[in-house]
Order: structure tokens, then sequence, then C-alpha cells
């Protein structure tokens, strides 16, 4: 085969005549129109988040109030007859106020002692920043207060969260971080327990993070 053969088998291919210059195709920037202005209603973003975060292995309880919160937390600590507890610190962007029941299980708080001591810790305790209906996600960022370690390194992850900061599509995470007057130092993207199939292809939970991530959420109507 010639070269001029090759080369018009491959224009053929592309849709166009040999010599004729490549189609310029219209730039696009984020996600389709369609997609950008779907709309859910809080309590559908809410539902939608919990199906998928669960599917993926992620655990969820709703509340009607705080108390009935704060009691389930405690009872759920109680049932894990947990040794050592690891949370966020008092100056974190904390969605709800927990701090009685971080007091009665003598928590650990990020900026209050030294990273290396949650390598000890069976349960971290945190907020979070938004999850994403879309995906079943939770976005953490971090902080002074906010240290990765607390979500990271014990073996259960309990989140604490209101439903209104459930939205819908990614984008509406980055379009809000874009705003932030300084980025955070990481924002991680959570999507149920950790899993891992590096090695022989056999999927492994806990091996690089929790075991189990638990949300549990305020509901707001």
């Amino acid at each position: 085969m010639d070269k001029n053969h090759f080369l018009e088998n491959i224009a053929q291919r592309l849709g166009r005549s040999l010599g004729q210059p490549p189609h310029i195709r219209k730039e696009m920037a984020g996600v389709p129109e369609f997609w950008a202005e779907r709309s859910l209603t809080p309590r559908e973003c809410l539902e939608k988040w919990i199906e998928n975060f669960t599917s993926q292995g992620g655990e969820a309880k709703r509340f009607d109030s705080k108390q009935d919160l704060t009691e389930s937390l405690d009872c759920l600590l109680t049932e894990l007859s947990v040794q050592s507890v690891g949370a966020w610190g008092k100056t974190a962007a904390w969605p709800i106020d927990i701090e009685n029941i971080l007091d009665k299980w003598k928590a650990l708080r990020w900026d209050e002692t030294w990273p290396e001591k949650f390598s000890h810790v069976q349960v971290g305790i945190t907020g979070c920043s938004w999850a994403i209906a879309d995906t079943g996600t939770l976005v953490m960022k971090s902080g002074k207060a906010e240290g990765r370690g607390t979500h990271l390194m014990p073996q259960v992850h309990i989140v604490i969260l209101r439903s209104r900061q459930i939205c819908l599509r990614l984008g509406e995470v980055f379009s809000a971080l874009q705003q932030e007057a300084m980025l955070p130092a990481a924002a991680h993207f959570i999507s149920g327990p950790s899993r891992s199939s590096d090695i022989e292809n056999d999927l492994s939970i806990g091996v690089h993070g929790p075991a189990r991530v638990i949300a549990f959420i305020l509901q707001e109507d």
C-alpha cells in the first residue's frame, strides 16, 4: 500500500477527503445544558443521596430532631463498645452541636493532640462540607481543626450532616469551592467505605480507610 492510498483510507474513515482540513469542533465547557438544568426538591435530593450512598456500602440514619440524633449516636457508640473516639476540633465547622456526646466519650480532638494519636482511634466523628446526591458522595474539606486523619485512620467513620448540605450534582461543589476566599489544602470525596482491589483483583474493605462509613442526617423540610 503506497503512502497516498494509506492516508486516503484514514481520511475516508474520518469522513473527509484527502487534503481536506479537519472539522472545527465546537468548544464546550462543562456539562450539557440538559444535565446542568436538572432540578430536584430537597427531599428528592436526600432520597437520591441515601439510595446511592447505601448502594456503595455506606450506612445512613435520618432524624427529625437534634435530640434523636445525639441519643442515637450515643447508643451506637455503646453498641460498638468503643474504647477510643476521635473528632474534629471544637472550632471546626460542625453542622450540629454534638459536644455533649464528644465530652461524654472523651473524644480526642484533632487540633488538641498529635496526629499520631489517631492511629489508635477506633471511631472518628466529623461533619462534612457537602454531600452529592448524583453520586452518593460526602465532601470533606481539610483544615486546622478538620484534619484528614479524623476520617482516614479510624476503622469506623461517623459523619454528621444536615439535609440542606446535600446538593444534586458535582458541579455545584466545584462552583462553591471556587467562590471561597482560600481553597482548602485537600478536599476528599467519599462514597462509602474504603475499597481496594490492588492485590490480585481481590476486593478488600477497609484497607486504605474506614471499613464502615455511617451518616447521621438531621432531616430538614
